[in-house]
């Protein structure tokens, strides 16, 4: 009784691995019969919650419009994504489409573990998807001058703001940096509880503000980072200008706080019902926000409670750039690529998917999926496309930030080897100067740049990079 108690376990062991395989290296449970005509297209993602419903809703539709391929999608959130893929590459059976937002597309490919489009679909038609997307798209799915991926949605980032709490006071939204620097100070003469700061940018977000100062982190005419650059410690000393000003503790303990503020709230909105203004007057954030704002209206009407009203502008440069240098709104832009691993085994079906995702050449689905995501079109015919169309004039905060992504000042990270880690060390620097009103900036970006020139100089070259056919 015994022996069969334990032969039945290691049965159950062994059924349960080969399941567990399954779903690892095909991308779900065993394969559905009922669709054995079609190619499967075996996507891999890390949406969740209520923007797993969406992706859903796209694969349904996919499937629905065509009979040859059908998609199935499995979502891994977290830090899976990417220890699952490349143990299923190691075993010769990775996913035929990827969906990241982390700028690894240039090391993946030299790695040899993605199939340019070019490889999937030839030239021509690599083009054809190149040229249709917006720069910054373009330029997020590209490595080496040659599609690697295709992003299929940006993330833009502007400046909210209280409107309520400015106008009542007769100040006008600020048009400079200098501006919102000197509505910070008149808040701090007020001495309110809340909000003691008007603004206090987020040092992980230097890269943002290095493009805004007109700098850049890497020169890709001499394939180097150049963190020391006069724009970019600029951009650092006016982070660190914070703590100088208002004293390293007392700005560290304000940002000590937001770590503890409950989920991923919204610091601009009150917490309680009976307040006009959150922890800040500004934030710099995404358009996803636009959600929150809406459902938080929602909520004051409910409760029958007066309520702020809220705006959103792109951030205002300094007002030392010259004109030439501010003809447009400039940021950080990113967003979220397919990519198409080597050794799969429906690339095409996967390119298929991938281009009636961003709506290539069905752009009324795609306008579907943004609305029902709240997400920013790579496309502008997309952007043009009627319902699409209707919907910004309803939304004008939602409406800024999709022309702000049409903007050539707003560029996403470089799309070179090593990104990730430029940008964690951009970002560790940033940290390290702003909250330390005596750390000489230069000095503190001289000694990054040397860090990362040797490490780029050491960066290993495959001469024959890719992997199979």
């Amino acid at each position: 009784m015994i022996r069969s108690h334990w032969a039945f376990r290691n049965w159950l062991l062994l059924g349960l691995a080969l399941a567990a395989s399954g779903w690892l290296l095909f991308g779900g449970p065993l394969r559905d019969k009922s669709n054995a005509a079609r190619e499967e297209v075996v996507l891999w993602h890390f949406w969740g919650g209520t923007d797993l419903e969406v992706v859903r809703d796209v694969v349904r539709r996919f499937n629905a419009a065509q009979s040859d391929y059908f998609v199935r999608e499995v979502a891994m959130p977290g830090n899976n994504l990417r220890a699952k893929l490349f143990l299923s590459a190691a075993g010769g059976a990775p996913p035929d489409l990827v969906n990241i937002d982390d700028p690894v597309i240039a090391d993946w490919e030299e790695l040899g573990l993605l199939r340019t489009v070019a490889e999937i679909a030839g030239r021509s038609e690599a083009d054809r998807i190149a040229q249709s997307l917006f720069p910054a798209a373009r330029e997020l799915s590209s490595s080496a001058g040659q599609l690697v991926g295709i992003c299929n949605g940006l993330d833009v980032r502007a400046l909210y703001y209280n409107r309520t709490f400015l106008e009542e006071r007769g100040w006008k939204a600020p048009q400079t940096l200098e501006e919102l620097d000197e509505i910070g100070w008149k808040v701090r003469a007020l001495e309110l509880d809340q909000p003691r700061f008007a603004f206090l940018p987020p040092p992980r977000r230097i890269l943002f503000f290095a493009h805004l100062f007109g700098a850049q982190v890497w020169d890709p005419e001499h394939a180097r980072p150049c963190l020391d650059s006069s724009p970019l410690v600029q951009a650092a000393e006016w982070l660190q200008s914070y703590s100088r000003l208002y004293g390293d503790d007392q700005v560290a303990a304000y940002r000590q706080t937001d770590q503890s503020l409950p989920g991923k709230s919204f610091p601009l909105l009150p917490q309680t019902a009976e307040q006009m203004t959150g922890r800040y007057l500004f934030s710099l954030d995404g358009q996803w926000r636009v959600r929150d704002l809406r459902a938080f209206r929602a909520e004051r009407l409910a409760l029958g409670k007066p309520q702020p009203e809220f705006d959103v502008i792109p951030f205002p440069p300094p007002a030392r750039l010259d004109d030439s240098a501010r003809t447009a709104p400039a940021g950080w832009v990113n967003g979220n690529v397919f990519v198409f691993p080597r050794r799969s085994r429906n690339s095409t079906g996967a390119l298929a998917f991938a281009k009636f995702w961003i709506g290539l050449d069905q752009p009324a689905e795609a306008a579907q999926t943004c609305l029902a995501g709240g997400w920013i079109p790579v496309l502008p015919k997309v952007v043009a496309e009627p319902s699409f169309a209707a919907e910004l004039e309803r939304e004008p905060l939602f409406r800024r930030f999709v022309e702000l992504a049409e903007s050539s000042g707003m560029r996403p990270t470089p799309s070179v080897r090593g990104a990730a880690y430029l940008v964690r060390v951009l970002e560790s620097t940033a940290e390290r100067v702003a909250s330390d009103s005596r750390l000489p900036a230069d000095g503190a970006f001289g000694e990054a740049n040397r860090e990362l020139e040797t490490y780029f100089s050491k960066l290993p070259r495959r001469p024959n990079r890719r992997v199979g056919p």
